[in-house]
C-alpha cells in the first residue's frame, strides 16, 4: 500500500515538474516575441522597452525653415546722426545682393518682402537675389491677393487673371509663396478660404501665407470668445495645413535683465492642443518696441529659440530683420539690419544663436513633438512657475523613473519615425542669470545617450541610466536615451 501511494506521489512529482518546464518555456517564447514587438513589463512593473539601432540623422533629418519680418525695402534710407531719416536712395544690384548674403551668413533661409507695398521690379529683384545666394522668397502682391479674394469671379476666372499676374516671378526656383494677410479676425476667415483654396489650385506645392494673432489678443481683435475658439474656427474655416503667429517674449526688468512674459510657452500648447498634426510657425523678437526689451547678448535669441524647439515648432521666424521706421507708436528701436542697411550688434548675437540652430535641425526634425513636461527646481521653494501653471500635463514618461535639477526647466517629449524618444529640454531661467542649473535624469531600458547641448553633441556619462547635466542661462538640450 505504502509502495502504491509512494509511486503515485512519485509520479505526481515528475509530472509537476515536467509540466512546469513545459509551461515555463511556452512563457519564455511569448514573452521573447513580445519583446520584439512592443514593451512588456518586469515583476516591478518596469515596463522593458526592445533594443533600438543608433538613428542615421543625415537621411532623416531636414532644413528649419528660418524666416524674417521685414525683408530688404525697395529703397535705402538715408541717415542724419544715425537716427533721423533725410531721404532715400535706391539699391544698386550689388548692394542689395551683400544685403542678401548676409541674411544666408546669418542663418536665414526664408526672406520676406519689405513691410507695406512694394513694387513688380522689386519683386523680381529680391527674387534674383535670394535665388544667387541660394534662399528662399515670400512675396507679398496685392493685385494677386485682391484677385484671389474676389467673390464676384469664378474660380476659373481668379486663376486665369492670377496667372497672367505671377506670370514674371513664378517661375523662379527662389519663389515660396504669397503672403496675404497678418492677423486677422475670424470674420474674414470665409474670404482667406475662398483666396487659399483659390491659390493652391494654381501652385500646389507654394505657401499661402497668413499669420495669425497670439493669445493675449482680445476678442474683439479675434472674433472668438476664447482664444482655443479662434484657432478651431481657423482650421474649421479655412482649411489651411500650418499654423503662425507672433509671440514676443522679452521684456525688460531691472538694469539689463531679461524677463521672459509667462504666456509664451503656453501659446505654443494652445496650438498643438487644437491641432498638432501640421506645422507651427512663430515669429520671436529681434528688436526692442514698447515694453519689449533690445535682445542685447545672445542669449536672449538662443532662450527663445530654446523654448520654441522644446514646443515642437517647425519654423522660427525674426521680427524684425531690416529696421522699421524708428520711435513712432510703437518706439521701434534698430532691428538687425538699421535702416541705412548696416549691420547691429544684434546681427553677431544672432548669427551665434542660429549656427547653433542650424547644428540641430537635422536631429530635430527627425522628430515629432508629442507632449511637454516641467520640472521646478530644488531653488524654487515655492514649486511654482507661472509659465508652468497653464499647462494640463501628467509630467511623467514611461522612459523616465525621476528627474530633478536646481533650477526650473521645461522639456519637450518627442518620438520618431522608429519609435524612439527624443526630449528638448531647455533651461528656463532668465537669460541674464549666471545660474548653473544641475539636471539629473534616470532613463529606463536605457544603455547609452546622445545628447547635443546648443546643437553641440556632448559626451554624457550613462551610469545604470542615469546622466546629469550642468547647463547654463538660455541653453538647450536634445536628448536621445537609446536601448541598444
Amino acid at each position: 500500500m505504502k509502495k502504491g501511494i509512494i509511486a503515485v506521489v512519485f509520479c505526481c512529482i515528475l509530472f509537476f515538474i515536467f509540466g512546469c518546464e513545459d509551461d515555463t518555456s511556452m512563457d519564455n517564447k511569448n514573452d521573447n516575441t513580445t519583446l520584439k514587438t512592443e514593451s512588456s513589463m518586469t515583476t516591478d512593473n518596469t515596463k522593458v522597452l526592445p533594443k533600438e539601432t543608433m538613428p542615421d540623422f543625415e537621411n532623416t533629418g531636414k532644413e528649419i525653415l528660418i524666416g524674417v519680418w521685414g525683408g530688404i525695402p525697395v529703397q535705402c534710407s538715408i541717415l542724419k546722426n544715425d537716427e533721423v531719416e533725410t531721404g532715400k536712395r535706391n539699391w544698386s544690384d550689388e548692394e542689395l545682393l551683400e544685403q542678401y548674403r548676409w541674411m544666408k551668413d546669418v542663418g536665414i533661409n526664408l526672406a520676406s518682402c519689405p513691410i507695406g507695398y512694394n513694387n513688380e521690379e522689386h519683386n523680381i529683384r529680391m527674387l534674383e537675389a535670394a535665388q544667387e545666394v541660394g534662399i528662399k522668397q515670400m512675396l507679398w502682391d496685392t493685385a494677386l491677393n485682391s484677385c484671389l479674394a474676389d467673390a464676384s469671379l469664378t474660380d476659373e476666372e481668379a486663376i486665369m487673371q492670377a496667372r497672367r499676374l505671377t506670370s514674371e516671378y513664378a517661375e523662379y526656383d527662389s519663389y515660396y509663396g504669397t503672403m496675404y494677410t497678418d492677423e486677422p479676425n475670424s470674420k474674414e476667415f470665409e474670404e482667406i478660404a475662398r483666396a487659399y483654396r483659390r491659390y493652391k489650385m494654381l501652385f500646389p506645392d507654394k505657401m499661402f501665407y497668413v499669420n495669425m494673432f497670439p493669445i493675449y489678443a482680445t476678442s474683439l481683435q479675434t472674433g472668438e470668445e476664447t482664444y482655443k475658439e479662434y484657432i478651431e474656427k481657423y482650421f474649421e474655416v479655412t482649411k489651411m495645413d500650418y499654423f503662425c503667429y507672433d509671440n514676443y517674449p522679452l521684456i525688460r526688468g531691472k538694469g539689463t535683465q531679461t524677463i521672459l512674459t509667462d504666456n509664451f510657452l503656453y501659446n505654443f500648447y494652445a496650438v498643438k492642443e487644437v491641432n498638432n498634426e501640421v506645422p507651427l510657425w512663430t515669429f520671436l523678437q529681434s528688436m526692442g518696441f514698447g515694453n519689449k526689451k533690445d535682445p542685447d547678448c545672445v542669449e536672449d535669441f538662443r532662450i527663445q529659440i530654446n523654448c520654441s524647439l522644446s514646443m515642437g515648432c517647425d519654423a522660427i521666424q525674426w521680427f524684425c530683420y531690416y529696421s522699421p521706421l524708428y520711435g513712432g507708436s510703437e518706439g521701434f528701436v534698430p532691428a538687425i539690419i538699421t535702416l541705412d542697411g548696416k549691420k547691429t550688434e544684434k546681427y553677431d548675437f544672432l548669427k551665434e544663436a542660429m549656427q547653433e540652430l542650424h547644428n540641430l535641425e537635422k536631429i530635430y526634425t527627425s522628430f515629432k513633438w508629442v507632449d511637454v513636461m516641467t520640472n521646478y527646481g530644488s531653488e524654487n521653494a515655492a514649486k511654482n512657475n507661472n509659465a508652468f501653471n497653464y499647462f494640463e500635463i501628467t509630467n511623467t514618461h514611461e522612459r523616465i523613473d525621476a528627474m530633478s535639477s536646481t533650477y526650473d526647466f521645461v522639456m519637450g517629449v518627442f518620438k520618431d519615425e522608429e519609435n524612439r524618444d527624443g526630449f528638448m529640454l531647455t533651461n528656463y531661467d532668465i537669460p541674464s542669470s549666471k545660474n548653473v542649473n544641475h539636471i539629473v535624469l534616470n532613463f529606463n531600458n536605457t544603455t547609452q545617450v546622445l545628447c547635443y547641448i546648443n546643437g553641440t553633441k556632448t559626451e554624457v556619462n550613462v551610469v545604470d541610466g542615469k546622466i546629469e547635466l550642468d547647463l547654463n542661462a538660455s541653453d538647450g538640450a536634445f536628448i536621445i536615451p537609446l536601448n541598444l
